[in-house]
């Protein structure tokens, strides 16, 4: 291999390296940013997708809690067939589904309760 040859390529691999270092040294230097960023969308879509409150549940009419609960027993039924795949890593959702639930059938056993007095 020829002098010639055997520097260009030596050439090469520097600015490949140098590149290469400049690239992480920006995304090292935004990176932060980006994760800062990342984590509050997901905070804000956490707080937004929540579970509805007893007090909110309360509110509604007992045919528009029904329906929440039948469709909410629908979503129990597909995520853990998910969990049972493998598709689904979060169980968490299995456990405010639950609650949701629960809070649902608290509310209507109360006004059963009330009509019946």
């Amino acid at each position: 291999m020829s002098v010639h040859r055997r520097n260009f390529r030596l050439k090469r691999k520097l600015w490949r390296e140098r590149v290469s270092n400049r690239l992480t040294r920006y995304l090292n230097k935004y990176y932060w940013r980006i994760t800062v960023a990342i984590k509050k969308e997901k905070a804000k879509a956490k707080k937004q997708k929540g579970t509805p409150k007893f007090g909110i549940l309360r509110e509604m009419t007992t045919p528009e809690l029904s329906k929440m609960e039948s469709d909410l027993r629908k979503e129990l039924f597909d995520l853990r067939s998910k969990i049972k795949l493998a598709s689904q890593p979060n169980v968490r959702l299995i456990r405010e589904t639950k609650k949701t639930i629960a809070r649902i059938l608290t509310i209507l056993k109360l006004r059963v309760a009330e009509v019946q007095q």
